[in-house]
């Protein structure tokens, strides 16, 4: 043991000598000084890891190394250290837990404390030694991957909330426009009903346009998903109940075109019966109507056969009621 302190004295000689040297601008000499030193202290190292003046013995080393480096003198680190097992086992220890820190971020802390543990166990073991200042920069490494990604899934947690936002607030913008639409299925027996549901299927199909081009991506309200259904199968099964439609309004006015001349044909009354201009022109105006059912715009011909027969009957019989006054 007296050898070692002998040893231990010797280098820290070696040390005050080096720094007289670098005071006297004699950098060369006090590189080789302060590896010699560093030599003195390795071979104390192997004996006595724990000893605090080996500990200090190596600050003074890193100091002057410093010092050095500032003066653009680089040192080369690759010093080899026969560690105990004690702290070889400790130091394979802390990097498994390192090895593992980046997915289980807990490891971090209990590697670090580890650390702070085994260099407090051996002080003379300072971060020079090439395997702990890899661990500290393994631990540095870890610790800015870990914040950049507790700041990256920060940073997705707020996109997703403004998505989510924006998700909701497109749900209830296109909702409401939809909804606004006045209902319309194709279905009615009455002609300027059927009309009007024409023109709102006509601005349902542009705006179920409109919001297919928006490329909607996000969760729509389930609300928005029930009504955007409901017109999407109005709009597909429109056109075939609004056909449906217009023949039954068809067939009622040919029935009551029908009707209407087979009055006038079978009619016996002295003066003759015929109808008012009034009415001829109600039904005229029915059919106008109805033009507005086709693309282009045009009166059934079948209708217009049987309108123009009534006309020419009633005329007829207007024609001779006013013979038989005269």
């Amino acid at each position: 043991m007296g050898d070692l302190k002998k040893m231990l004295q010797e280098a820290n000689n070696v040390i005050t000598s080096a720094e007289n040297t670098i005071l006297n601008g004699k950098n060369s000499v006090a590189v080789e000084l302060i590896k010699k030193a560093e030599e003195l202290g390795k071979e104390i190292f192997q004996s006595i890891p724990s000893d605090p003046g080996v500990k200090s013995l190596f600050q003074k080393i890193e100091k002057l190394k410093k010092d050095l480096e500032r003066k653009g003198i680089i040192f080369n680190e690759s010093i080899s250290y026969n560690l105990p097992f004690e702290a070889q086992s400790w130091i394979s220890n802390i990097k498994n837990l390192l090895a593992f820190a980046t997915q289980q971020p807990h490891l971090l802390d209990q590697a670090k404390s580890e650390l702070k543990s085994f260099l407090s166990k051996f002080p003379g073991i300072l971060p020079t030694i090439p395997e702990i200042k890899e661990i500290q920069i393994q631990i540095d490494k870890i610790e800015k991957d870990l914040k950049e990604s507790t700041l990256f899934e920060k940073g997705e947690k707020i996109k997703e909330k403004n998505k989510v936002y924006d998700d909701e607030k497109f749900c209830n913008l296109w909702y409401q426009k939809i909804k606004e639409i006045p209902f319309f299925d194709g279905e009615s027996k009455h002609l300027p009903t059927l009309l009007d549901q024409k023109l709102y299927y006509f601005k349902a199909f542009e705006l179920i346009k409109e919001f297919d081009s928006q490329n909607f991506i996000g969760k729509k309200s389930p609300n928005l998903e029930t009504l955007e259904n409901d017109i999407r199968t109005r709009i597909k099964n429109f056109q075939e109940q609004f056909n449906t439609s217009v023949k039954s309004i068809i067939n009622n006015y040919k029935q009551e075109i029908i009707d209407k001349i087979n009055m006038l044909k079978n009619e016996t009354n002295e003066p003759p019966f015929y109808f008012s201009k009034n009415e001829i022109n109600d039904l005229r105006l029915k059919l106008e109507e109805l033009k507005k059912a086709f693309e282009p715009p045009v009166i059934p011909q079948e209708l217009l056969d049987l309108f123009t027969n009534l006309m020419d009957l009633n005329e007829a019989k207007k024609s001779t009621q006013n013979v038989k006054l005269s």
